[in-house]
């Protein structure tokens, strides 16, 4: 199944944030290659960094692009076990933006570059500026 990316928003969200981060956003990239991103963290039981994982939400037609992808039953399974660490990433997502603004930014950062650590494959999420 093809995901309806609304790209003028994604665009946007690019823009916005590659005017506040010390790395350079490439969602072009991420939309490219969402569908495997997605499988093979599910797979490996990780979750995607809150910041890009908010980017499956904007798709023209109002479905979460995770929504498209059909997984193995395996998969599935490991999906429901996943809500735990979405659960701890929302919690500290919350603590930094309590922090202030800066915080929450950095808290974003930080996950896709952790992200990229574990899998470098996808180091073309981010360039340098």
């Amino acid at each position: 199944m093809m995901i309806d990316w609304d790209y003028k928003e994604i665009e946007k969200i690019e823009k916005h944030y590659n005017q506040i981060f010390h790395v350079k956003l490439n969602l072009s990239f991420f939309m490219s290659h969402y569908e495997e991103i997605y499988r093979i963290a599910c797979s490996d039981m990780n979750i995607l960094p809150d910041l890009l994982d908010n980017i499956a939400y904007y798709t023209s037609n109002g479905v979460n692009a995770k929504h498209k992808i059909i997984l193995h039953q395996k998969d599935e399974e490991k999906i429901e076990k996943l809500s735990l660490k979405r659960f701890e990433q929302r919690e500290k997502k919350a603590h930094e933006l309590n922090k202030g603004l800066i915080y929450l930014y950095e808290f974003q950062i930080n996950e896709i570059l952790d992200f990229i650590k574990i899998y470098p494959q996808w180091k073309n999420l981010i360039q340098e500026k």
